[in-house]
């Protein structure tokens, strides 16, 4: 669940900038309770291995062999009881673990430097579109068709220049890919598109 928005549509935002908080509180409780249940565990290994080394100097002193026979029965039960402690203390710390990366994950920051175009502040678990959308303003990329005739005249690394159908504005920049394999529908329209980020 979304705790904070931390900038609105419209804002500059740079790369590591941050753009929105996860609530933490019940993962905060949870990791609380962990570390009482770990510090039981690592009470509960001390006591177990405090209790072999005790049954350990009982059967050094012991004179007869029923004796010894009998502390060792005693050990080999409580070394049994340490390992499953033991596995406690690693499995209660690695849940906590993964709990605190959840928490210091909680806060989204921009992967990108550009401008907060959308906050989808509708969005919910059920909802597969962007909470947040990011336009670069780094870079452009430029989607387009052209015809068979003329796709021999381009290759990646192609020098282009992009005029504006509104004014005369232009830009430059060259061909990253040319795609011969795609199948498009021609539909006498070239597609402009933008670098954008969405963050969920």
């Amino acid at each position: 669940q979304i705790d904070k928005i931390l900038v609105q549509k419209g804002d500059s935002v740079k790369v590591g900038q941050q753009l929105f908080t996860y609530k933490t509180e019940d993962l905060s409780l949870q990791i609380e309770q962990g570390k009482l249940e770990l510090s039981a565990s690592n009470d509960s290994v001390t006591d177990l291995q405090n209790q072999i080394n005790s049954l350990n100097d009982e059967k050094a002193k012991a004179t007869d062999d029923a004796s010894k026979l009998q502390y060792a029965s005693q050990i080999q039960d409580i070394t049994t009881q340490l390992k499953q402690a033991e596995l406690n203390v690693k499995t209660k710390q690695a849940e906590i673990d993964s709990l605190s990366k959840e928490v210091s994950s909680s806060i989204v920051t921009s992967p990108i430097d550009g401008i907060i175009t959308n906050i989808n502040a509708s969005n919910n678990s059920t909802d597969n579109s962007a909470f947040m959308t990011i336009l670069s303003s780094n870079a452009y990329r430029v989607k387009g068709t052209v015809d068979e005739l003329n796709i021999s005249m381009l290759a990646a690394g192609t020098p282009v220049t992009f005029r504006a159908r509104v004014n005369d504005k232009t830009w430059t920049g060259k061909i990253t890919k040319v795609d011969t394999e795609s199948t498009v529908q021609n539909n006498n329209q070239n597609m402009g598109s933008s670098d954008t980020s969405n963050t969920q």
